[in-house]
């Protein structure tokens, strides 16, 4: 056999040109990476639209433009790689560039000799319904911890909450913003100027808009201290009730004064259930702190009041009761419902498959279904967090998280219909909102027209009762028949 020798010279010498050869590959032969990284496309209103790059086409295929929009003059809001130049025409493009998208259009990335194509196209919101816009805090309003809508005398309301943190000497806004097309938001200076809380709901009863319950920590901004006890000098506790009216959205009456007998208010709680039905509204659980701990109330805690000043408290009869934690409450055809949700703390084994009615305002309750997972014609996916929403006799169900056959815990994105409040079926593909994220309790709101609103949601939550810590700020429309 023959031995292969070499000096350290010649070994020098051949390790010195490997390297060479191995850089001068890898130079030759890395593609260099240049193109668009992010792009907007900027109406003639000022409404911007996230678009997405699928290898050659630049679209907003996950936003939607609004019904309306003129497609002549859209310019473009675009981050290229380092030393990317973008052309349109042999032109630089800048965001003053106006491009007519009402066919698509191309544009280039230039980067040295080096050239990329980019077929740019315009997508616009279908009659069923697409999204408004991705994110409300790019259009005044501020990123909330919680909020809630209602749509009252022509505009939209939203009632906020913005804490720093839960303790007593926190800075904190408790503010209410107003909308006239759900996009745009400008702070309302109410009278008093601090509405609301961590959790407030509201609702539009008889004419009048109602701020119900919530928590308040800290100092707010506008001056006004914190209201509530606190519990281990932190977290307040639930014995506050809170609750407001106003008439025009701007002037508002506190409603609680302090003279009520004991046991005639509810207990003061967040993130309560409310619903209008037969000229009252309901209400029932939510959520308090206790010992350190985001908890639930008490769902057989069912209240009603036809002016959100005087509460009656409704204690059900019979075998089947309303008691569930997250759980759906709406009204529909004469008749209080509730369906979904969990039996105590959020878990794949208590989770409710029933759904129930009652004729009488809560006091005796009917078993519509007793199991819906037993019926292969049921769609409905037992799921707490769930909405349900009416328009002209037909029921609406959106969002919620339901369990899988792993027990663990899916978002559900697909949207439900249901004219008798039993039987559920899911929407045809092409009239499901397109790219619609699944998501815990959406706010969803009757507007004018045949239109629903979906404001948000819950995008992350933690806890055995699923305290949120990240929310969305997107707006839908769904066109319902």
């Amino acid at each position: 056999m023959k031995r292969i020798t070499l000096t350290l010279r010649a070994l020098a010498v051949v390790l010195l040109f490997s390297t060479i050869a191995l850089y001068s590959c890898k130079d030759d032969d890395a593609p260099k990476v240049f193109g668009v990284v992010t792009a907007k496309m900027i109406a003639g209103d000022g409404r911007s639209y996230n678009c997405v790059v699928e290898g050659d086409r630049l679209i907003n295929s996950a936003d939607s433009m609004k019904m309306g929009t003129d497609l002549s003059a859209i310019s473009l809001e675009i981050e290229a790689s380092m030393g990317t130049e973008m052309y349109y025409n042999n032109a630089p493009l800048t965001k003053e560039t106006v491009l007519d998208l009402t066919s698509p259009v191309t544009i280039q990335a230039r980067n040295g000799g080096d050239i990329k194509s980019y077929r740019v196209e315009a997508v616009i919101q279908t009659m069923l319904g697409a999204k408004v816009t991705s994110d409300m805090t790019a259009t005044g309003l501020p990123k909330f911890h919680s909020y809630d809508m209602a749509y009252f005398k022509g505009k939209f309301y939203c009632i906020g909450a913005d804490i720093a943190d839960k303790a007593p000497e926190s800075k904190t806004f408790y503010q209410l913003y107003s909308s006239e097309d759900g996009e745009n938001w400008m702070k309302v200076s109410t009278n008093p100027k601090v509405i609301g809380g961590y959790g407030t709901k509201l609702v539009v009863l008889n004419g009048k808009l109602l701020a119900l319950g919530g928590y308040r920590w800290g100092t707010d901004e506008n001056g006004d201290v914190h209201s509530q006890e606190s519990w281990a000098g932190v977290e307040p506790i639930s014995t506050a009730w809170a609750a407001l009216s106003s008439t025009d959205g701007t002037n508002w009456t506190n409603l609680v004064t302090g003279e009520e007998e004991a046991g005639t208010l509810p207990s003061g709680r967040m993130f309560a259930n409310v619903c209008v039905h037969g000229g009252k509204v309901y209400m029932n659980g939510g959520n308090m702190f206790g010992y350190g701990m985001f908890q639930s109330m008490g769902e057989g805690n069912l209240w009603t009041s036809a002016d959100g000043k005087t509460w009656e408290k409704v204690l059900p009869e019979g075998e089947a009761r309303p008691f569930r934690y997250a759980g759906a409450l709406f009204s529909f055809d004469g008749k209080l419902w509730t369906l979904g949700g969990v039996q105590s703390f959020i878990s794949a084994s208590q989770v409710k498959k029933d759904i129930l009615s009652s004729a009488d305002g809560g006091v005796t309750w009917v078993t519509e279904v007793e199991d819906v997972t037993a019926d292969a014609a049921n769609a409905f996916n037992p799921r707490w967090g769930v909405k349900v929403a009416e328009h002209d006799g037909v029921l609406y169900m959106i969002g919620g998280c339901g369990f899988d056959g792993e027990e663990a815990q899916t978002l559900a994105t697909d949207i439900l219909r249901s004219t008798d409040g039993k039987t559920w079926t899911v929407l045809e593909a092409d009239e499901q909102l397109p790219n619609f994220e699944g998501r815990v309790n959406p706010i969803v709101v009757n507007g004018d027209g045949s239109l629903l609103w979906i404001f948000g949601g819950t995008k992350a939550f933690t806890g055995n009762y699923a305290e949120p810590t990240e929310l969305f700020y997107d707006v839908w429309q769904k066109v319902v028949k």
